[in-house]
């Protein structure tokens, strides 16, 4: 396998993976989803938006570091989250949309 195959298997990986949590997610009335649980993010929902604002903010600085990552330059249409606990998506459907725009982006 060469280098590029194996990151496109972390990345087919990291598709199921992130499908597997927000299936769990779906289960979840809006409530429990928005509930402070205690959690650095507080809620389910904080932390999820966390992890999506997190792989924004590095996508963006590669984007910025290389002219090499083509599929980057659709990250412009994205938002552009200043602080990791910005809640950029307020319910799971549009963080579900989000999340597989981003390991889209990401595969490519």
């Amino acid at each position: 396998m060469d280098l590029s195959e194996h990151f496109i298997l972390m990345a087919d990986y990291n598709i199921r993976m992130n499908g597997q949590v927000y299936d769990a997610c779906a289960r979840l009335d809006a409530d429990r989803l928005s509930a402070d649980s205690g959690a650095f993010f507080g809620s389910v929902l904080g932390t999820l938006n966390h992890i999506l604002v997190g792989d924004l903010l590095w996508l963006a600085r590669f984007a910025s570091h290389s002219d090499r990552y083509h599929v980057l330059t659709s990250l412009s249409t994205l938002p552009k989250p200043q602080a990791l606990d910005e809640i950029i998506h307020a319910d799971l459907l549009s963080l579900v949309s989000a999340r597989t725009t981003i390991d889209t982006i990401i595969r490519r």
